[in-house]
């Protein structure tokens, strides 16, 4: 069905302020890291082109007293590092690594390795930089050569080499295993997160371990929740890195922990109910993460171990290393706006100072000093003319709560027109289910702003299982997805209704990812409830998730059953198997390349919904993985999404 042509002009103009008059120029800001004197920061922000189908991602580098930019790259760039010296900056470009003169802009490219170059870290002497490197699988076709998978095929590697910026020499350190991510601690040792194969699947199961530069490693913690973002002591008497239920590699929000090399002894840190999202050593530990609804910053003093009286432990993990106590730390800032980008993250500066992406629903990102005389001090103002027409127009947003049907707290962001209610509701699902909203530019999602815009109410929800809210909060959806986290989401839009913001007969949903899986699952449990449903990158069969996905480790854990296991719930947690109940007009997006959740499961779901006479459209996007990224497939999505509300949710 063809999409109204004012539906699309309205969504073409919406991201036409968006971007449009940004064309050419640094846009949104993705990484930052400062200077050690605090002068200067390298940022990587996306540069956009009216003639490109993706932004490109380019080094600049920014004078954070006069807010003076410099470009420093051409594009592909990620990773930004400055040597602890503060001489040169490093950065990863289209996959190799290369060093830039903060003063002249020289550049200087690493001698060449097996492979792609991910991530880079600097050594404490500021003369080796540790490179992670990714040689994918040689099995994978391409043009009319065959994809080969099974126990056979070549599944790739992820090692480590170090770069000797002196002698421009490199060479790859032995490593029993496949390294995501790696630090040093001290000159001579690294951190790294460490798994049998290279496999996604197998980063679940990852270990923390010690690697000896001079060679040997040993495993120094092992739990049965994910270990992530190790960070090593410049002097090399502590580790620090994040344990927490985790759907996804790259979304970490969880506990702070400190592990003792010598002992092998770990340390639970009290940051004051924040589920860590970033971590930095500059000094002391610095540490960013998220208590909703707000987000944090705190520092952690000293690098030693220290042995105070430990919590009652949780018997479900278990550690290879014993438990020495807590350590305590100083929350230094709190806003229930946000900083960093995807998930809240800094550079810290001298003193107990630091640079950061700050933003709010309604504030564009902005590069902001934290902890001066006077508060907070824009830098950089990366947003453009365009913003404020999207930002008068997306009337307000408040965090609010609600019980739910077992009387646990849930709360969320409510956006909602100028005017009196009731408005239309859009129930709106993250992803994860190990994830959050937070209070950041238009919600994180363009979508937001653009229904409001239209008359709608948007209802962003945190169930339980998402972060924010302590260990305990994300242990609750655990072999329960589906399950009490829908009844949080029942329950938000009953309260809505009891507040007069909307009322029944006037409800959708919509969500991306577990979003989705949570938006077909609900219009099949619920077939009364919902107006109108708007599912992208949706799991609706939990059999094909685990055999055909690169992730199959997370269905089995999160569902807490194997697919073997009969009339278990990979099928009675399937969207699918309610399927024939499914009453509400769907509409479904899906990226042909999508290997976190494979497409076909979208298919198989409007082609059950189509047999039942349910009014269903199946969207299937080329060279679009689990995320939409291009600007022609994200222009399209938006357009057939608010021409589907406006069609089966009407404001009027």
């Amino acid at each position: 069905m063809g999409i109204d042509s004012t539906t699309r002009r309205i969504v073409e103009e919406h991201f036409t302020a968006l971007y449009g008059s940004a064309f050419g120029r640094l846009g949104q800001v993705l990484a930052v890291d400062a200077a050690p004197d605090g002068r200067r920061a390298a940022v990587i922000g996306e540069v956009r082109s009216a003639w490109r189908d993706r932004p490109d991602t380019v080094l600049h580098l920014v004078d954070l007293g006069t807010g003076a930019t410099t470009r420093l790259g051409s594009g592909g760039d990620v990773c930004p590092q400055w040597s602890p010296d503060g001489a040169r900056l490093a950065v990863v470009t289209a996959g190799a690594a290369r060093l830039v003169d903060p003063d002249t802009g020289a550049d200087t490219p690493a001698p060449a390795v097996t492979g792609t170059v991910e991530y880079l870290r600097w050594a404490p002497d500021a003369r080796r930089l540790l490179l992670g490197v990714h040689r994918p699988a040689s099995g994978v076709g391409g043009g009319d050569a065959p994809t080969v998978t099974g126990t056979g095929a070549d599944r790739g590697e992820r090692g480590l080499w170090v770069w000797d910026t002196a002698t421009d020499s490199v060479h790859r350190l032995t490593v029993t295993g496949a390294v995501w991510e790696a630090d040093w601690c001290g000159t001579e040792r690294i951190a790294a997160v460490v798994s049998d194969h290279p496999t996604e699947n197998s980063w679940y199961t990852a270990t923390l371990t010690l690697i000896e530069v001079a060679g040997g490693q040993r495993v120094g913690y092992r739990s049965d929740r994910q270990l992530a973002l190790p960070a090593g002591a410049p002097d090399g008497s502590a580790v620090a890195f994040v344990e927490s239920w985790c759907s996804d590699r790259g979304v970490v929000a969880g506990r702070l922990r400190l592990l003792d090399p010598a002992t092998g002894q770990v340390s639970d840190v009290d940051t004051h109910g924040v589920d860590v999202t970033d971590l930095h050593w500059r000094d002391a530990l610095w540490y960013t993460g998220i208590r909703e609804p707000e987000t944090a910053v705190g520092v952690v003093s000293g690098t030693g171990v220290e042995h105070v009286p430990a919590r009652p432990a949780v018997p479900t993990v278990a550690a290879t290393a014993p438990v020495a106590g807590r350590r305590s730390s100083d929350e230094i800032w709190s806003g229930t706006d946000t900083i960093g980008q995807f998930l809240p993250a800094l550079a810290p500066l001298p003193g107990r100072r630091f640079v950061a992406v700050h933003s709010s629903y309604t504030q564009p990102h902005q590069l902001v000093a934290f902890g001066e005389d006077g508060g907070p001090r824009t830098v950089l103002a990366a947003g453009h003319d365009g913003d404020h027409r999207v930002r008068d127009r997306a009337g307000t947003l408040s965090y609010v709560d609600w019980l739910a049907p077992d009387g646990l707290r849930i709360g969320g962001f409510l956006a909602r027109p100028d005017g009196p209610g009731p408005h239309p509701l859009v129930l709106h699902v993250h992803g994860g289910p190990v994830l959050a909203f937070r209070n950041r530019w238009q919600l994180s999602l363009p979508v937001v702003p653009l229904l409001v815009a239209q008359g709608y109410a948007v209802l962003s929800v945190n169930p339980r299982g998402s972060t924010g809210r302590g260990r305990e909060y994300v242990d609750r959806v655990v072999g329960d997805m589906g399950g009490a986290d829908a009844g949080d989401l029942l329950a938000g839009v009953d309260a809505m209704i009891d507040r007069g913001v909307t009322e029944p007969g006037r409800i959708g949903v919509t969500g991306h990812s577990y979003g989705g899986f949570m938006s077909c699952w609900l219009v099949g449990a619920h077939p009364d409830r919902f107006a109108a449903a708007v599912a992208a990158s949706s799991v609706t069969d939990w059999y094909v998730q685990h055999f055909a996905s690169e992730i199959g480790w997370f269905d089995v854990a999160f569902l807490g059953a194997t697919p073997d296991t009969p009339g278990g719930p990979h099928f009675t947690r399937s969207p699918l198997s309610l399927a024939h109940r499914v009453r509400t007009p769907t509409l479904l997006f899906a990226g042909a390349d999508d290997t976190g959740v494979p497409p076909v499961q979208s298919t198989e779901f409007a082609t059950a919904l189509a047999e039942s006479g349910t009014p269903v459209e199946h969207v299937r996007y080329p060279n679009e993985g689990h995320v939409t990224r291009g600007q022609r497939a994200i222009l399209d999505q938006h357009a057939r999404l608010l021409d589907w509300f406006t069609r089966y949710l009407p404001t009027g």
